[in-house]
Formats: C-alpha cells, sequence, structure tokens
C-alpha cells in the first residue's frame, strides 16, 4: 500500500535518476539488475512507474562511479535530495494513489484466480478429449467383441454341423459293412 511515509522516503523516478547521474536510462535497469541484493530495498514501483530512494541513488551512485569517486556521488546525491524536497505531494494524491494500488492489487489477484480457473478448464477440457476418445475404444472394443461372438457362434454350429456329418458318415459305413 503507498503510504505518506513512502513519499517522504525521498523517492526519484528512475528516469530522473538517470539524469541527475548522467547516465542513460538502461545503464540504471542494468545495475538494477545486475545488483538487485543492494537495491531491491530501495526501489519501488508504484502504478507500474519504478521509484527508487535516496539511499538507492547513493548505492547506484557508488556503484556507476566507483567508490573512489565518492566526492561526485554524494555531491549527486546532495543535489537529488534537494530536488526531491522541492516536491511536494498532496495528500488527496497519496490517497487516490493508494487506492490505485489497491484496485490494482485487487485486479492482479483477479487475473491470478482468472489465470488459474482457465488453466483449471483448459485441463478439463483436456480431461473430457480424454474420457471421449475413451469412450470411442469402448465403442469400438464393443463391436469387436459382438463381431468375435458372432464369428465363434459361428464356428460352433459349422463344428456341430461337421459333427452330425461325421456322425453320418460312420452310421452308413455301419449300415453298409453289415
Amino acid at each position: 500500500m503507498i503510504s505518506k511515509e513512502m513519499f517522504a522516503k525521498n523517492m526519484l523516478k528512475i528516469s530522473d535518476v538517470a539524469d541527475r547521474l548522467g547516465v542513460e536510462r538502461y545503464v540504471i535497469f542494468e545495475k538494477m539488475t545486475i545488483h538487485a541484493d543492494l537495491l531491491d530495498e530501495h526501489i519501488h514501483k508504484i502504478q507500474s512507474i519504478m521509484y527508487i530512494d535516496i539511499e538507492g541513488v547513493s548505492v547506484l551512485s557508488d556503484i556507476i562511479y566507483g567508490k573512489e569517486d565518492s566526492d561526485i556521488s554524494s555531491s549527486i546525491s546532495e543535489n537529488i535530495k534537494d530536488v526531491v524536497e522541492e516536491q511536494e505531494v498532496d495528500d488527496d494524491q497519496v490517497t487516490l494513489l493508494a487506492d490505485d494500488e489497491y484496485t490494482i492489487d485487487s485486479l492482479s489477484v483477479d487475473i491470478e484466480i482468472f489465470e488459474d480457473e482457465k488453466n483449471f478448464l483448459n485441463k478439463l477440457g483436456f480431461l473430457e478429449q480424454e474420457c471421449n476418445a475413451l469412450e470411442n475404444d469402448i465403442q469400438k472394443c464393443k463391436k469387436l467383441m459382438i463381431d468375435l461372438d458372432k464369428s465363434i457362434m459361428k464356428l460352433e454350429y459349422e463344428i456341430r454341423d461337421a459333427l452330425q456329418q461325421k456322425k453320418m458318415i460312420v452310421k452308413s459305413k455301419e449300415n453298409n459293412s453289415v
């Protein structure tokens, strides 16, 4: 949640920090990525705009200009503190920003829930397709079983018929021999 204390921490936009330090924004972002362990606690994202506090600017200037150029970095930090102190933040703006962040947070939760539901629905769709495929396989198996039963019944009939014919042949041979 955004609070007055956050603005009281003397924060500047990343683009302003880049201008004050005399470097391009990509240099700032590159250093933020490389030295995340040192800078993460000094970086704040408010309404998709990244801000950095004065301590973070000091750390960044030490990283960019090196520790031996601390005079340059301290004068830059003092310059930035002066600029930040000149910025006035209206209490209504802080309240609006806080409300907007709450809305954004709730939207991000809603989006995560939607993505979870979407993933769940996708999985359900996949399972439904698999069930349909299994049902088709079962129907094919049932048809094969029916065809197999018919073939077995036909074979049984042919075997009975063959046995009947054999009995008749045996009887006729017996009758002829007598």
